[in-house]
């Protein structure tokens, strides 16, 4: 029942335990008074405890999962950094993304012992976040109003000027968006704790496209498939040879992953094969202008990932040779060779070529294939 205290309309479930309340549990006050009998009471109650229970277990565990594969859906489209979507190599889950958002996050919110703010901000975050999932379905039928073919379209619908208006979308668009609203309104703290929160996730997020990423905010750019454990070792002199096509840059990719979190630097080494009937040292000007805008291509790949890169051409009649001797020479710690993926035949010894089965016969350290589609 709804009562006057100290001028103020309230009810049983907003009074503490002290006074006679459910501000604790406004369920078990619910059932309390449903005017059930001893027996069915009992039951309800456990039945009630359970209930909750289990509610709050599954949507810890949503909302944990879900903010491991929210950071790692980001860090693989390079919206956060790349070290977030890093797997465990026993596990396979991004586990610094559960370490940072299942566990020191939640212990600095709770901190300060407030579990009205905690849970409203919670809802000022779920409730946004279903607005602009619900916000995102409208404008996606809009946007994709003539495509006949779509996997799945939920239902019901209401066709209005050549649109499928998703009924559901809209409502529970409306609905979480009003919830929003209030929870804006009516809790200073919270309003202002997560609205600052989100603009300065904003600021953070355009400091990191425009000067380590270097791509617009807009654009849509997803980072190198994410590679197993034996990556993880730390390479700080890294080798990279340069060919140009789909396979080196592809190499020079992977060479960037590696560099980049670990502040290490790369050679671009591009190996100017000189013909038998050519003197090693002629100028071959054609060769040259090829060969350097390939260091440069490879030295615009360094910079998009924030890493340094040393442009180098060498002559050399066996591109082989000449890249094992670099690596010699330069103390290099790992190679990272780019080159198409060739069947193996009768009679065929080498899987991808021979320059890359002589760098893996004699080079001086380690080396990284990395294997592109034939052409």
């Amino acid at each position: 029942p709804v009562t006057t205290i100290d001028g103020k309309l309230t009810t049983l479930l907003a009074l503490p335990p002290e006074d006679g309340g459910y501000a604790n549990d406004p369920i078990l006050g619910v059932v309390e008074n449903l005017g059930l009998g001893p027996r069915l009471l009992d039951v309800a109650k456990v039945y009630v405890g359970v209930l909750a229970a289990t509610i709050l277990f599954i949507a810890t565990n949503a909302g944990v999962i879900g903010a491991s594969r929210i950071t790692y859906s980001m860090a693989s489209h390079r919206q956060l950094p790349e070290v977030v979507r890093r797997l465990h190599p026993r596990f396979k889950t991004p586990w610094l993304a559960l370490v940072l958002f299942a566990g020191i996050a939640p212990i600095l919110v709770i901190l300060p012992g407030s579990v009205n703010f905690v849970g409203t901000l919670y809802s000022l975050g779920a409730t946004l976040s279903f607005t602009v999932a619900h916000t995102s379905i409208v404008r996606l039928r809009m946007r994709r109003r003539d495509e006949s073919e779509v996997p799945y379209r939920a239902r019901p619908n209401v066709r209005v000027g050549g649109v499928d208006w998703p009924l559901f979308a809209i409502a529970g668009g409306i609905a979480t968006g009003i919830s929003f609203l209030v929870l804006v309104v009516q809790n200073p703290t919270t309003r202002w704790v997560g609205l600052g929160w989100m603009v300065l996730g904003l600021v953070g997020y355009t400091i990191y496209r425009r000067f380590f990423v270097h791509e617009p905010v807009r654009a849509l750019t997803k980072a190198p498939p994410a590679f197993g454990p034996a990556l993880a070792l730390e390479y700080r002199r890294l080798l990279v040879p340069v060919i140009g096509g789909p396979s080196s840059d592809a190499a020079m990719d992977l060479a960037c992953r590696l560099a980049a979190e670990r502040g290490s630097r790369i050679v671009a080494l591009n190996v100017l094969e000189v013909p038998l009937d050519r003197a090693v040292s002629e100028r071959l000007p054609e060769l040259e202008r090829s060969a350097n805008r390939e260091l440069d291509e490879a030295v615009a790949i360094g910079d998009s990932y924030g890493v340094r890169v040393l442009g180098r051409l060498e002559r050399a009649r066996n591109p082989g040779l000449a890249i094992v001797a670099e690596a010699t020479a330069r103390g290099a710690e790992i190679i990272v060779l780019g080159s198409p993926r060739r069947t193996l035949r009768t009679g065929h010894a080498a899987v991808f070529g021979k320059t890359v089965d002589y760098v893996l016969k004699h080079a001086p350290c380690r080396v990284l294939v990395a294997a592109a589609e034939a052409a």
